[in-house]
């Protein structure tokens, strides 16, 4: 009995870190979309910031 009842914590300990590593997974994805976002809104200020400054050439 106490065997079995380490073997079910074992089970819900791996589930806990499995939900864990998900969770760390999907908030990675969503650093790396908002940093390329940033990225090209940086991009586009940059072109906007020269077209100005050609303009007033």
């Amino acid at each position: 009995y106490g065997s079995n009842n380490d073997s079910l914590k074992m089970d819900i300990g791996y589930q806990v870190l499995s939900l864990k590593y998900q969770l760390l997974k999907a908030l990675q994805f969503q650093v790396t979309i908002a940093n390329k976002l940033s990225l090209r809104q940086k991009e586009h200020e940059i072109h906007r910031l020269v077209r100005n400054l050609q303009r007033s050439l």
